[in-house]
């Protein structure tokens, strides 16, 4: 069977890389024409079906997919997202590379630059739209900007039309006669998601949807990630609180150089990631803090598959250098928390079980009520930690494993007769895309070599 593809520029390079294994293994031909996600060419992917041209398969910004299922022209239910993209910029080769580093450099090196272009497609939309005016310099660049209607924005660089050229990454980087500069400063990117569907026109649907399956399995991973996307057939997502964030950013490279997979972290306050996970969000793994029966009864993990990873304490802090205050017993931190002029620990009513934890232990003690007017509650463990730095206040506490700033004393954890330490618990997800490749990660994190870690996080391994 022929299967007609229509696919964006930024999974052009990636497609061209993986088609031909799959034509060899299904005997299927595959016809390709290509096109931007959004903008007024006549090539654009919406202008080609809306002209009636036939297509099978589409592959193109997730957002704009989805305006083409609402539009009857591609079949709802058929999307499979593929990868994610990041926005680069290019200069022509041998030209002097600017410094994009930061945000700030990137706005000197616009406003600086002869000329400047984008695509009118996904990238150069954001680019226009939001990072420019963001960045306050719209009006003083848009004189000297340039909107690629269709074709490669680097073309446009390597012949010298513009100075500075801005695309998806993939794209840039098959272009010959330019020099990638690297992708936007962390402040400015702007990671789109590209998606693959099945058109309501389709001849050949199963075709196309095996097409799909093999575009978005682990088997082509590697061969796309060599073309500057990131695949997310070979990706983990992991969910968990920044209590044990130190630990996981600090185990996760050694996981991917044995695994082949890739990992996506996100950290937040420990009750709202076990939301997340209690709503249904997606995540391979999700690491969580006790109470558990609300999230193996919210059927979206899978409840044999519960280990436990580490726990951590509530410790105490002083600036550096200052001297520190007995904590041994819990007459001892009653006395040290009247004394002080002013302490600061996480939020618990923001979701922070650090700060949770350490309203139960005032209310133990019973002095919750003298306390209030000294206390200041922080934006999470480290923003604690960042107003005793700065002497804003003489104590500081939440869990060990957040009082990694330089310019802090760890005293040592409240002693357990007054605080619990919180276990940290992982789970494979009810709704993990690789439920192999998340079993993999949970038994690497309970490992010794992740207790080793742990220990040396401010953690304890184990329940």
């Amino acid at each position: 069977d022929e299967i007609k593809v229509m696919t964006s520029g930024a999974f052009t390079a990636a497609h061209l890389a993986v088609t031909p294994e799959f034509e060899r293994t299904t005997h299927h031909h595959v016809v390709t024409v290509y096109g931007a996600s959004m903008g007024n060419a006549p090539d654009s992917i919406p202008n080609r079906l809306r002209r009636g041209e036939p297509a099978d398969v589409v592959i193109m910004a997730a957002q704009a997919l989805d305006d083409l299922i609402r539009q009857g022209k591609v079949i709802a239910g058929s999307r499979v997202d593929l990868v994610r993209s990041r926005i680069g910029l290019a200069v022509r080769a041998g030209a002097p590379r600017p410094d994009v580093t930061s945000v700030d450099a990137l706005r000197r090196a616009l406003l600086q630059a002869k000329s400047i272009a984008y695509s009118s497609s996904a990238s150069g939309v954001y680019i226009s739209t939001e990072l420019l005016p963001r960045l306050g310099i719209a009006d003083a660049v848009k004189a000297k900007s340039r909107v690629v209607d269709s074709g490669p924005v680097g073309v446009v660089v390597a012949r010298g039309d513009a100075e500075i050229g801005f695309q998806q990454v993939s794209e840039l980087l098959s272009v010959e006669g330019i020099d990638f500069v690297g992708p936007l400063p962390a402040g400015a990117q702007r990671v789109t998601v590209f998606s693959a569907g099945v058109a309501a026109s389709s001849r050949a649907p199963e075709a196309a949807r095996a097409l799909i399956a093999f575009l978005s399995s682990p088997a082509a991973a590697p061969a796309i990630r060599k073309t500057g996307l990131e695949p997310l057939a070979d990706e983990i997502t992991l969910i968990a609180p920044g209590g044990i964030r130190t630990a996981i950013e600090q185990l996760i490279p050694a996981f991917e150089r044995r695994s082949g997979y890739h990992v996506n972290a996100t950290f937040g306050s420990g009750g709202g990631t076990k939301q997340q996970v209690i709503r249904g969000e997606a995540f391979d793994v999700p690491i969580v803090q006790p109470p558990l029966a609300d999230v193996v009864s919210s059927g979206h993990v899978v409840a044999s598959s519960e280990t436990p990873l580490a726990t951590v304490a509530v410790g105490v802090a002083v600036r550096t250098g200052a001297a520190k205050p007995d904590i041994s017993t819990a007459d001892a931190v009653k006395r040290m928390l009247l004394a002080a002029k002013a302490i600061s620990y996480p939020n618990g009513a923001s979701g922070a079980a650090a700060g949770a934890s350490f309203d139960k232990t005032l209310a133990q003690l019973g002095i919750t009520a003298e306390m209030e007017p000294k206390i200041t509650r922080a934006q999470g463990g480290a923003g604690a930690m960042t107003m005793l730095a700065k002497g804003e206040v003489d104590i500081g506490l939440t869990f060990l494993s957040e009082m990694s700033d330089p310019g802090v004393d760890v005293v040592g954890p409240l002693p357990r007769a007054i605080s619990t330490p919180t276990a940290l618990v992982g789970f494979v997800s009810a709704h993990a895309k690789s439920p192999d490749g998340a079993k993999a990660l949970l038994t690497f994190l309970s490992s010794p070599e992740a207790a080793a870690v742990y220990r040396a996080c401010g953690l304890q391994p184990g329940r």
